[in-house]
């Protein structure tokens, strides 16, 4: 389980299979990128994609577009040390 202090690189891979839930066109830019990120929180269930893991991008990583990203969005996940 994430916490606190984790940090990730994985590639983005948004999903396309959520009804009734759009995805912002910045968000699509980035499909396919290989990013770092930390761990930021755990959604509850008033958030968009409740019990998943919203990783914070790298600054240097997201290019201005997005600053976190659901975990349900992201494939090749390596943890980083």
């Amino acid at each position: 389980m994430a916490q606190h202090g984790d940090m990730i690189q994985a590639t983005i891979s948004i999903r396309d299979n959520l009804p009734g839930k759009s995805v912002r066109p910045e968000a699509i830019a980035m499909n396919g990128k290989t990013i770092r990120a930390s761990y930021g929180f755990t959604m509850g269930e008033g958030d968009r994609y409740p019990g998943e893991v919203a990783w914070i991008i790298d600054r240097e990583d997201d290019a201005g577009r997005i600053t976190w990203i659901a975990e349900g969005d992201l494939t090749d996940i390596r943890e980083m040390v």
